[in-house]
């Protein structure tokens, strides 16, 4: 098994409807997400995941939905935690043959959540 990862940055606003604080007010970050993807090495190909693989559906379904967008739109409270469950819960479902996701979420360069979540074994 083998940790596989990519760093994208998107810019996005918000407001905190649920917080008591300055963040209760509309607002603006540039998001960093370092990704990675816990698979299995094909033996063949000597790769786990092609890195192109990972960076489309971070493209396609992150950047591209919510990059210069309001994070409000798209949550009703949308905490640096709640954005990581999402991208976790992304890179999850659309990436094949993946065991485990982390994901780390920049909010600001010295504040971030972290996310690790393994496949449940049936």
């Amino acid at each position: 098994m083998i940790w596989i990862g990519k760093r994208v940055r998107f810019d996005a606003a918000h407001h905190l409807p649920n917080y008591e604080g300055l963040c209760r007010n509309v607002h603006g970050h540039t998001y960093i997400i370092e990704a990675e993807i816990l698979v299995p090495i094909n033996r063949e190909t000597g790769m786990g995941v092609d890195f192109k693989v990972v960076s489309k559906v971070l493209e396609h379904e992150i950047l591209g939905k919510f990059d210069h967008s309001d994070l409000n739109r798209f949550f009703a409270n949308p905490t640096a935690e709640v954005l990581c469950e999402h991208f976790t819960h992304i890179l999850l479902t659309l990436i094949p043959g993946v065991e485990a996701v982390r994901v780390k979420l920049y909010e600001t360069p010295d504040s971030w959540v972290e996310k690790v979540q393994y496949v449940e074994q049936q």
